[in-house]
């Protein structure tokens, strides 16, 4: 009897020790616990390890939507899986609200049996998995990443660049090398200590050739390569990474095609959470483009004679393509017979052979325009009748996808000069002829810039009569002092108005250039002209202190300097028609033509300065 006994007691002891061995704690567990902006469903699983039936109860968490699942039906907020069997699983749904706070984690936890929490976390796909590209190998020239999270305060581990440069250039053998980085997400969920496991993803690639790769459990070679990962484990480093690297060779793809890499199925599990954490894809593309992308035009308005002359030469470079550079270097020779002497508004007093000029960038479709003075000898030239108006151009740069590199590389174009543009030659007039018919045409154009700015100064002159007429016109029994108060104001806003300030300075600017590229520089001409500023200044600043009378009279002062600069430009250009007539060149019908031109310029000049002086007095009469 106490034998038995004693065996019974024994076996009492082994069950309550192997009890708990054989009845586990239940699960809970989810197959996605990441979300954000987008509202999905997520499913939860609960497997009875109890060793009875046992009925499970969970709050739908605030914000959030339950719905009915397999054994489980929601009512009223509250999820009920009721007498689940032993070794059974049942399942209900929980809907993530559309606009959480970036972090959030919301835990969910089950009454019934001994059944862990399960917490979900509100961040973007893009901080679990993504792709960092490098170009070549061993430059850490990372130049794009798939990351495109647009919240300056996130990060994403080693390696973020952000967007980056999504081109390619055509024409060139080089490497690239896919970093695919998986994150260890643990931190957000409080958990110092909890491995993520079981990581699998698959990625497609173009079908060009694979150099090398890591962490590959599989790869297939199609119209695509087809590659399939696997970590084991990512411990406390929170990131591992697998990569592929292939060799691009130039030649097999043109401006415009792409590449694309897609990787899907990007799951792990972080058991600690509750759960799997998933990223359905991460794709992207990469475009080529013209690695060189600069088109250059050259142009002038004059004609080259036979001997010495200058002339103005306008280049025009432009970034065609849709990539940026930067660090931009251009470099133009100087026509064949000539030598730069200086660009627009400035004489270097030296020639020089070549002209170089700095940028810190020129953006996609950005364009920058250099004017210089080309100072040409033909007297050598034997018989033509054009030149081109660069020897070439070298444009030397580095593009997006270099930029990020420990030592960038550097891009040079070559332009050649036949593509840039031509000046015609006439090898039979001396360059003294044609230098005359240039600066007739300047005078003209100078003549009419004056006339814009007298028109302008008119303009401003009115509107002050204007207020003084309206001033002079309103007694305090018709209107109250506010209105004039508020007139005043007005008057303020439109005399200062910034539009045609801007216009008068920019005449200004254009007539003080022209003038300085007269082949003659007339003391007089100048003189007036910027006396005429002056004045025009010095009633701005009494308009401002509200001298009116003394506004009106430094403008009539300096619309009269204006007139006067009009005469001696006339005076200047019988001059050069006086010069042109007396010239020893023998082909007579082209200085009939030349002398033509001439008059009917100083005409022209006469009628405006005859009818714009007519408005004048008329107004002051």
């Amino acid at each position: 009897m106490a034998r038995a006994l004693e065996i019974s007691i024994i076996g009492l002891l082994l069950i309550a020790l192997f009890l708990p061995f054989v009845f586990a704690d239940s699960t809970a567990f989810a197959d996605k616990l990441n979300y954000f902006s987008t509202v999905e469903n997520h499913t939860v699983y609960i497997t009875n390890n109890e060793g009875v039936n046992t009925t499970y109860t969970v709050t739908v968490p605030a914000g959030w939507t339950g719905f009915d699942g397999t054994g489980c039906t929601e009512a009223a907020g509250t999820i009920t899986c009721a007498n689940v069997t032993a070794n059974a699983t049942v399942t209900y749904l929980l809907q993530n609200p559309s606009s959480p706070t970036k972090y959030t984690v919301t835990t969910v936890s089950t009454t019934g049996g001994t059944t862990n929490n399960v917490s979900f976390l509100a961040i973007p796909d893009n901080e679990i998995f993504h792709t960092l590209v490098e170009y070549g190998r061993g430059r850490g020239n990372y130049f794009f990443d798939s990351y495109t999270d647009t919240s300056s305060s996130s990060t994403a581990g080693s390696g973020k660049t952000g967007i980056g440069c999504p081109y390619l250039p055509n024409g060139t053998l080089f490497e690239l090398n896919y970093l695919h980085k998986l994150f260890n997400t643990k931190q957000y969920f409080h958990l110092a200590d909890a491995d993520a496991t079981d990581a699998t993803w698959t990625c497609t690639y173009s079908n060009d050739t694979v150099v090398r790769e890591h962490l590959v459990t599989s790869i297939n070679r199609g119209a695509l390569w087809t590659v399939s990962y696997k970590i084991d484990e990512i411990e406390g480093s929170w990131e591992r990474m697998g990569y592929l690297g292939q060799n691009f060779f130039a030649g097999t793809y043109t401006v415009g095609q792409n590449i694309t890499v897609n990787c899907t199925d990007i799951v792990y599990t972080l058991a600690a959470a509750g759960g799997n954490l998933s990223v359905a894809e991460d794709s992207f593309t990469l475009q080529f483009v013209d690695r060189e992308p600069f088109a250059v035009t050259a142009s002038s308005s004059s004609t080259i004679g036979n001997g010495t002359s200058e002339v103005l030469i306008t280049y025009v470079i432009n970034n065609t393509d849709i990539h940026n550079t930067d660090t931009v270097i251009i470099e133009i020779e100087a026509p064949a017979y000539s030598q730069f002497i200086g660009t627009r508004g400035e004489l270097w007093g030296v020639g020089r052979d070549k002209f170089t000029y700095e940028l810190t960038d020129m953006p996609a479709g950005a364009s920058e325009t250099i004017t210089l003075v080309a100072r040409f000898d033909t007297s050598a030239a034997g018989s033509i009748t054009a030149v081109n108006l660069t020897d070439g151009v070298k444009v030397k740069y580095v593009t997006c996808w270099e930029w990020n590199a420990y030592n960038p590389q550097e891009y040079t174009q070559l332009v050649s000069a036949s593509g840039v543009g031509t000046a015609p030659v006439n090898m039979s007039v001396p360059s003294e002829i044609v230098g005359v018919q240039n600066r007739i045409n300047l005078i003209y154009d100078l003549v009419i810039d004056l006339n814009t700015t007298i028109t302008q100064i008119n303009t401003t002159v009115t509107q002050i009569e204007t207020f003084v007429e309206y001033f002079n016109s309103t007694t305090f029994n018709g209107t109250t002092l506010q209105d004039i108060l508020d007139q005043l104001g007005n008057f303020s806003v439109n005399v200062s108005n910034e539009d045609l300030l801007a216009q008068i300075n920019s005449s200004r600017d254009d007539i003080l250039t022209r003038i300085q590229y007269l082949q003659e520089f007339d003391e007089e001409l100048v003189f007036l002209v910027t006396d005429s500023f002056v004045l025009q200044d010095k009633a701005r600043d009494e308009i401002a202190q509200g001298d009116r009378q003394a506004a009106m009279n430094s403008l009539r002062e300096s619309n009269e300097r204006l007139r006067e600069a009009a005469d001696r430009l006339a005076t200047l250009q019988s001059q050069a028609e006086m010069q042109l007539s007396s010239s020893s060149f023998s082909w007579w019908p082209v200085v009939f033509v030349f002398v033509l031109i001439g008059i009917i310029g100083a005409v022209l000049l006469m009628r405006s300065r005859k009818g714009r002086g007519k408005d004048f007095s008329r107004r002051y009469r």
